[in-house]
C-alpha cells in the first residue's frame, strides 16, 4: 500500500482541479445548501462549532491539507492555528494561499507526524482533524499523541469515515478495500472500537454525530467526476503517463459512493474533552 506522503503528492492535482484548490474534504449538504463551495464550508463551520472555540485558544489542525478549515477558524475567531502534515506539497501550498489571508499571522503550518508530534505537553486548547486519522494504521497512536498535547479542559473533534457495520459480502468487501487503498488508507475503524479508544486513553463526554446523508451528494458527485475520467486515466496509464497511484485514486473515487450509499460506511463526526 502506497504512504499518504506518496498519495497526496502524486493526486494532488486532481484534488486541485476537480474538487477544490481550498478544501480536499467532503462538503455537507444541507436542504438550505446551493453550492459545491458552500457545502466545503459547512464542513469546516460544524467541525468549528463541535470544538466550542474559546477567544485566545491555541489549535492544531491535524493532517491539515491545504489549509482550508484552519483559515476558516483563523478567520472568524480570535484564535491561532497551528496546521501539520507530512506532505511538503500540501504543506506549501497551505502556506501559499494562507498568504493572501487577511489573517495570516494567525496561521502556522509545519511538517510533521500527527502522531508523533515535537509539542510540549498540554499545548492545545483544541484540536481537529478532518479525513485526516482514516490514513493512521493504528488509530490509537493519535488518540494517545492527541491527548498528550492537549491542555485540561481541551477538546477534541475528529471528522472521518469509520466503519458501521462489516461487509455482508465478497462485493461489499471488495469496493471497500478498493477505496481504502486507492486512497492510501488502511482500514476504518468501527464507531464502537473508535469511541473504545477515546475512552481507554482518558477521553470523556463523548459524542458522535452521524453527517452521512449530509456527505452523499458529495459523494456522489466525486463518483460521477470518476465515471467521466476513467477512459482518459485508463489511456494514461497504459501509456506510462501517469503513476498507478493515480489511476487507484480514480477507482477509489468511483468505489467510496457505493461504500456510504450501502450503509457499510459513515461520515461521522467525535467530539471528546480532557478533563
Amino acid at each position: 500500500m502506497i504512504t499518504t506522503t506518496r498519495f497526496y503528492e502524486q493526486n494532488y492535482p486532481d484534488f486541485f482541479d476537480g474538487w477544490s484548490p481550498d478544501h480536499l474534504h467532503y462538503g455537507l449538504w444541507f436542504d438550505d445548501t446551493k453550492t459545491h463551495e458552500e457545502s466545503l464550508l459547512n464542513l469546516s463551520r460544524e467541525v468549528s462549532n463541535k470544538l466550542d472555540i474559546n477567544n485566545g485558544d491555541i489549535i492544531l489542525d491535524a493532517g491539515c491539507g491545504v489549509g482550508g478549515t484552519s483559515r476558516y477558524i483563523a478567520e472568524n475567531f480570535d484564535v491561532s492555528v497551528i496546521g501539520i502534515l507530512l506532505s511538503p506539497t500540501l504543506c506549501t501550498t497551505a502556506r501559499q494561499l494562507s498568504e493572501q489571508s487577511d489573517y495570516k499571522h494567525r496561521l502556522t503550518f509545519h511538517l510533521m507526524d500527527y502522531t508523533k508530534t515535537d509539542f510540549n505537553n498540554e499545548t492545545f486548547n483544541r484540536v481537529l482533524a478532518i479525513e485526516s486519522v482514516c490514513h493512521v494504521d493504528d488509530k490509537n497512536l493519535f488518540i494517545k499523541e492527541a491527548f498528550r498535547i492537549l491542555k485540561p479542559s481541551g477538546r477534541l473533534v475528529v471528522s472521518d469515515f469509520f466503519l458501521l457495520r462489516n461487509p455482508d459480502n465478497d462485493k461489499e468487501h471488495s469496493y471497500y478495500r478498493r477505496w481504502c487503498d486507492g486512497w492510501a488508507m488502511p482500514a476504518f475503524d468501527h464507531i464502537n472500537d473508535f469511541k473504545k479508544k477515546l475512552v481507554d486513553n482518558g477521553f470523556e463526554n463523548i459524542t458522535c454525530d452521524d453527517y452521512t446523508r449530509y456527505a452523499l451528494k458529495s459523494a456522489q458527485i466525486m463518483k460521477n467526476q470518476a465515471y467521466d475520467r476513467l477512459p482518459l486515466t485508463f489511456i494514461q496509464h497504459h501509456q506510462g503517463k501517469i503513476p498507478e497511484t493515480r489511476l487507484a485514486h480514480v477507482l477509489a473515487t468511483y468505489w467510496q459512493d457505493d461504500c456510504l450509499e450501502s450503509g457499510l460506511c459513515g461520515h461521522l463526526m467525535f467530539a471528546a474533552d480532557k478533563r
